[in-house]
């Protein structure tokens, strides 16, 4: 998984590619991904935000956007409005490998 985030936050934007990589990864996680296409998740916030929900929990998800939103706030030359998918995405990500090493 630390691949895939390195990918994302080495990357210049969303893209498909990205998206179908993260699929990938919760596909070999989790079943219920594995006939399903990828929603826009690098590019828009309410995909990011429905898979922060699906794979974490409603609470979580609303902290990791708050989290989200602040840093991009404190950093503006990096933080930008289009950006925040694919941060949120980032997030998860680091969130369920805290999971995986809790267990």
């Amino acid at each position: 998984m630390s691949a895939l985030i390195q990918s994302l936050e080495a990357a210049e934007g969303g893209s498909r590619d990205l998206d179908y990589a993260i699929k990938a990864w919760l596909e070999a996680h989790d079943k219920y991904w594995a006939n399903r296409v990828p929603a826009d998740w690098t590019t828009s916030l309410d995909a990011a935000l429905a898979l922060a929900e699906r794979v974490l929990d409603e609470d979580e998800a609303l902290r990791l956007l708050a989290r989200i939103v602040a840093d991009a706030y404190d950093d503006p030359v990096n933080g930008t409005i289009k950006d925040l998918p694919r941060f949120l995405c980032i997030a998860i990500l680091r969130a369920k490998e805290g999971d995986n090493h809790a267990r």
